[in-house]
């Protein structure tokens, strides 16, 4: 809310929802942390302990990058994923981002910092 009151188009600063297809089941949640800024945009993405290892993260991740992408206003996509989240290591890897540096947020969790731009991704999933 804080977002939208400063501005911001709701399309970078609303939660969408991560849908089972099989049962119409919410299992997680996911989007944009603000708005673009240089080129570069920021998704995050949680699933419910019970729904992970099916591929919803990654079909998440997938459909914001599409979006961001979509957008014209943004060339690159970034996740931070704690360097001790196997699954999410492999959800961003398959979809084509690079790890870069590991950073340590205020909590003193390590977070790797990992990218795709738009070019290569484009490639590999054409429409």
């Amino acid at each position: 809310m804080r977002q939208l009151h400063k501005g911001a188009h709701p399309d970078w600063c609303s939660t969408f929802l991560i849908i089972r297809v099989s049962d119409s089941a919410v299992v997680g949640a996911c989007g944009f942390k603000d708005e673009p800024a240089d080129g570069c945009v920021e998704i995050g993405y949680g699933v419910a302990p019970a729904c992970r290892k099916q591929g919803m993260a990654s079909a998440a991740i997938s459909e914001l990058v599409r979006l961001a992408f979509a957008s014209g206003q943004v060339d690159a996509v970034l996740a931070q994923v704690n360097a001790d989240n196997v699954g999410s290591t492999r959800a961003v890897q398959s979809l084509g981002f690079t790890a870069h540096d590991t950073l340590i947020d205020d909590d003193g969790e390590p977070l790797v910092q990992w990218s795709v731009r738009r070019s290569p991704w484009e490639d590999a999933h054409p429409r």
